[in-house]
């Protein structure tokens, strides 16, 4: 298993990193990073069930 710490605070990257890391490679990653301010849904989530936007904005 690999470790990094990432230095970018770009949520984009951050999540394309991830993807492209477990759907390309065979080798396992620990990363850390923060993200600047976000809001991540996934994919099967209803974001008005999982997110207030009134507080969001």
């Amino acid at each position: 298993m690999s470790g990094a710490l990432l230095n970018t605070h770009d949520p984009f990257f951050n999540l394309a990193l991830e993807d492209h890391l477990l759907h390309n490679t065979r080798e396992e990653y620990f990363l850390l990073y923060v993200n600047d301010p976000s809001v991540v849904v996934g994919r099967h989530q209803v974001i008005f069930r999982e997110v207030n936007i009134f507080e969001a904005e």
